[in-house]
């Protein structure tokens, strides 16, 4: 009767802290911080998909594919997409091409790039080397911006995508560590609400090709409020 009775008092409590861990795990599916420092993929966040063709070194993630003509992925739960900032910095040490590029998987129905049916994608590179944003309507892909063209090769990139509730994308990206971010498209779309998974997709070609794509961090959260006043340098 004791034991009973000791339950019920604590039933508050015990729906207090479901209530918690439930509000806590639909946040974290959807929300991550991945910077690579603790050398493993398997937790904080779960990475799945091609985990064989990654490794992680000196704290960053990199290719490790030796396939010739290979496109592989990885991918982690993220149910984020709109009012949400995705901040995502690379290095990349080769010539992009239509061969060679980097695909960021912002939002996808499924954990494999090849079989989504409703994706918003960025690409890095293509045949004119430069930051795109495409959409999968329908197993349809169709491109949405178009980024200043001969921007992504050999380079250090900082890209910044941001999703406000009125549908409107704004990309932004540095090109030069961090110093000088540049807008490379704005659109709006509401077409795909719902999102299981980000994913990070590589397409190489030969062997110069390999292990040559870095990821320092993926940021995915809430939309970041620029607090900084605006300066004034005239009244004119």
């Amino acid at each position: 009767m004791n034991s009973l009775k000791k339950v019920q008092d604590n039933i508050p409590l015990i729906l207090f802290f479901t209530t918690l861990f439930i509000v806590f795990h639909q946040d974290s599916s959807g929300q991550f911080n991945e910077d690579f420092s603790d050398n493993n993929l398997h937790t904080n966040p779960k990475w799945s998909g091609d985990i064989d063709k990654f490794i992680i070194e000196d704290g960053k993630l990199r290719s490790n594919s030796l396939i010739p003509s290979d496109e592989f992925y990885i991918n982690t739960v993220s149910n984020s997409v709109l009012e949400t900032e995705w901040q995502i910095s690379l290095d990349l040490d080769f010539k992009t091409s239509s061969a060679n590029y980097i695909d960021l998987f912002l939002a996808s129905d499924s954990a494999n790039p090849s079989k989504a049916n409703h994706a918003y994608f960025i690409r890095i590179g293509n045949t004119k080397d430069n930051i795109s944003m495409y959409q999968i309507l329908d197993g349809v892909t169709s491109q949405l911006t178009n980024g200043t063209d001969n921007k992504t090769e050999n380079k250090k990139i900082d890209i910044n995508v941001v999703h406000q509730a009125n549908g409107k994308w704004e990309i932004f990206v540095d090109y030069n560590d961090g110093n000088n971010p540049a807008i490379e498209g704005v659109i709006t779309n509401l077409e795909i609400s719902k999102s299981d998974y980000f994913i990070i997709r590589i397409k190489q070609s030969t062997s110069g090709f390999f292990r040559k794509h870095q990821i320092n961090k993926i940021k995915v959260g809430p939309i970041l409020i620029d607090s900084t006043p605006p300066k004034i340098d005239s009244l004119i």
